[in-house]
């Protein structure tokens, strides 16, 4: 267990993979042994293999967070957004206060359409942890996509307002600007974006 996590944390892919293996080979009725593996195996660009070990996970332990979420991811990375959507909202009325799954669940929502239910997972995200800047920029994002892009701008101002250092805020920012005519405003954020490092 402490393998597996160590070499997840470091980034030690293939040595996290094998490790978690052995693990769940010595526990198999283990939930957490699952999810770590599936987490190593999410890490390794292995979704499929990750789908199922999360599956195997909720087989044993219907209400582990972890399984739930790291099921959300592995679908995501195969594009299956409803399967995601599914897995986040499982992670969620878990633990309905963790900011993290809310902003997964409206990335979710944004990447399948759904972009007035991404709006409130993002919101409900920044009310969680008003912290997270990034969820600005994803709101934006969301905004852009639905054709509202005066509410996009003012998701992007609050992002840059927040953090002067965001170059995607900023970069998001010139292309709202860009796409509702005002080309000033635009070369302003593309003038800030070059001073960033």
């Amino acid at each position: 267990t402490f393998l597996g996590k160590h070499y997840n944390a470091s980034g030690h892919s293939k040595k996290a993979v094998d490790a978690c293996e052995r693990l769940v080979k010595v526990r198999p009725d283990d939930p957490d042994g699952h999810v770590l593996l599936g987490d190593a195996y999410t890490d390794e660009g292995r979704p499929e293999e990750a789908i199922a070990c999360y599956q195997a996970a909720l087989k044993l332990d219907p209400n582990s967070f972890e399984a739930h979420y790291g099921l959300g991811k592995a679908y995501s990375d195969l594009g299956r957004h409803d399967k995601a959507i599914e897995s986040y909202e499982g992670a969620a009325k878990i633990k309905p206060d963790s900011a993290a799954v809310h902003v997964s669940l409206g990335l979710a929502f944004s990447n399948s359409g759904r972009y007035e239910e991404a709006m409130q997972a993002f919101k409900h995200a920044k009310d969680l942890d008003p912290e997270i800047n990034e969820v600005q920029v994803l709101s934006g994002r969301a905004y852009m996509e639905a054709g509202l892009y005066d509410q996009a701008i003012e998701c992007f101002k609050g992002a840059v307002f927040t953090d002067q250092t965001h170059a995607r805020a900023y970069y998001n920012l010139g292309k709202a600007y860009l796409v509702v005519g005002d080309r000033d405003l635009a070369l302003e954020q593309q003038r800030i974006l070059e001073t960033l490092d």
